[in-house]
């Protein structure tokens, strides 16, 4: 955490960080700033600092996941997850974010696994059932295909419903 690089915060006086040098919450939005600013290296240190200061701050995991897919390290992105995952075993974004990185490294079993873990807790989420139809459909696997488009075309999903249209397939 010394090693900072950033002295500003927003703040009017400019002593945010020097107030509060063990905010998480700071921490976190300043790591999630750099990630959408593109500075990856000040984003994993901020990250890396919410865990040094609160080990259980799930979404800093998943963020550094998302650092690590973005830079097709794959391995580590899963670690991450995994970690949130424990952390937070009902959090559906992890599983959502696990499933999206094994599906991308090919591993599609695994994948469909993690993203209908997903549906499980939260069986209102339209995408991740698109998400595994495309999975299905990628193992040339049509009725469970068919099933799970249908299924987000019936919570609503414009790309699940224009599917179901174009195979002449009712919701």
């Amino acid at each position: 955490m010394q090693g900072l690089p950033f002295t500003r915060t927003g703040r009017a006086d400019g002593k945010g960080l020097q107030q509060n040098r063990r905010s998480t919450r700071l921490f976190y939005c300043l790591g999630w700033a750099f990630m959408l600013k593109g500075d990856q290296a000040k984003a994993i240190e901020c990250l890396q600092s919410v865990i040094e200061l609160d080990s259980g701050y799930v979404n800093a995991y998943n963020r550094l996941g998302d650092i690590h897919f973005s830079r097709a390290e794959y391995n580590q992105a899963i670690e991450q997850y995994r970690h949130a995952i424990r952390i937070a075993p009902d959090l559906t974004e992890a599983y959502r974010l696990l499933g999206r990185t094994y599906a991308e490294t090919g591993a599609f079993g695994k994948a469909i696994t993690a993203y209908q873990k997903a549906v499980t807790i939260n069986p209102k989420d339209a995408e991740t059932y698109c998400r595994i139809a495309e999975l299905y459909a990628r193992q040339k696997q049509p009725k469970r295909e068919q099933s799970n488009y249908k299924r987000a075309a019936k919570l609503g999903h414009k790309e699940a419903q224009q599917w179901c249209t174009r195979h002449g397939v009712t919701y």
